[in-house]
């Protein structure tokens, strides 16, 4: 009603239900009709207008599929997230924060100029309707997580480039939240990850990162109930997950 009221001019689809990220993502490229296509999370706000260098650097890029600016936190300080390929290894590293994981973790966050990564991040991305035709949507198969992943990866395949664009920036408080991760989103998110690992790499690589994750999920279960005794709650904190898990 809100947006009916105040942007009268917008184009407003209205889902009965949540649908997804990708799904409703794809529903809005679906009606859009311009060169490019501009994916933004609700949880964001945006600092002048980083949307015109962007798209200013698409139409120069011929092999450049999507760029991707800075986020930032709340408090302005630099956002990081991984801006290599998400695979097997990768997120083993993310999982057992092995070495390397904090640089892994940083990626190119706070570089000052334009660098050609693998991976951008879905809350601002920036895509050129050429690619999406050659690409494809998004892939509804995924609920939460990795939706950007999957898209990123077959647009490499597909001989595509990405860049990610420090000179734009937008504030991005959802990445900011040290809130702890409810169990739903945490199993969502490995089923997830399972998902693009299998899509991608093959079934013997989804299945050793489910096991990763169901051991590693059990110890700490395991490491939790004997450090609290009995009366410990702790065993019924991951069910969801290992529920998930079971069905995946």
């Amino acid at each position: 009603a809100l947006v009916r009221e105040r942007f009268p001019w917008v184009q407003l689809i209205e889902n009965a239900e949540n649908v997804g990220f990708a799904r409703a993502n794809n529903q809005g490229i679906d009606l859009s009709q311009g060169q490019y296509v501009l994916l933004l999370n609700s949880d964001t706000k945006v600092i002048d207008d980083p949307f015109s260098p962007m798209m200013q650097y698409l139409s120069e890029s011929p092999h450049v599929a999507a760029v991707g600016c800075r986020l930032l936190n709340h408090d302005g300080t630099i956002q990081s997230y991984p801006s290599r390929t998400l695979n097997l290894w990768t997120l083993l590293l993310l999982l057992w924060r092995l070495p390397g994981y904090t640089a892994f973790w940083r990626g190119v966050g706070d570089t000052e100029l334009p660098c050609e990564v693998e991976r951008l991040k879905g809350a601002c991305m920036m895509i050129k309707r050429e690619a999406i035709a050659d690409v494809g949507l998004l892939d509804e198969g995924y609920v939460l997580y990795c939706e950007e992943d999957d898209w990123c990866l077959r647009a490499l395949r597909n001989g595509w480039r990405l860049v990610f664009y420090p000179l734009a920036e937008i504030v991005h408080y959802g990445g900011a939240s040290t809130k702890q991760v409810s169990a739903a989103s945490r199993a969502q998110l490995y089923k997830s990850r399972i998902r693009y690992l299998y899509k991608h790499y093959g079934n013997m690589s989804a299945w050793l990162y489910k096991m990763a994750v169901y051991l590693t999920y059990k110890s700490i279960t395991f490491y939790r109930r004997f450090a609290s005794g009995p009366e410990s709650k702790s065993d019924v904190e991951y069910d969801e997950l290992f529920r998930m898990l079971g069905d995946s």
